[in-house]
């Protein structure tokens, strides 16, 4: 229902005001880019690309849950997605932790 409705507003597409990116996207995938893109990490280290291949994953998975979303407002589904873009955050903090020296 109505919680379903919220997550969908979240995570689809915004105007042209907002670039056309979701409220998701600007809040945290484009930050996530960023901060891989700065190269503040050794080069001779994974972390960069680890941390970009999990940052395409969590845009991935936000994109599937509004694709889904939008087909069938399936509770189970987006409960799945959801969850699984949590672990993705997770890991994706996790490498900025380690690559940061924290």
């Amino acid at each position: 229902g109505k919680a379903l409705s919220e997550l969908q507003g979240l995570v689809s597409a915004g105007g042209p005001r907002q670039g056309g990116l979701s409220q998701v996207e600007r809040a945290l995938t484009t930050p996530m880019f960023l901060i891989v893109g700065a190269e503040v990490w050794d080069p001779d280290s994974n972390y960069i690309d680890d941390a970009r291949k999990v940052a395409g994953s969590f845009q991935q998975t936000m994109q599937e849950l509004g694709t889904s979303l939008q087909t069938k407002k399936d509770a189970v589904a987006a409960d799945k997605l959801y969850r699984r873009s949590l672990t993705e955050l997770n890991k994706f903090f996790q490498i900025c932790n380690v690559a940061g020296g924290a």
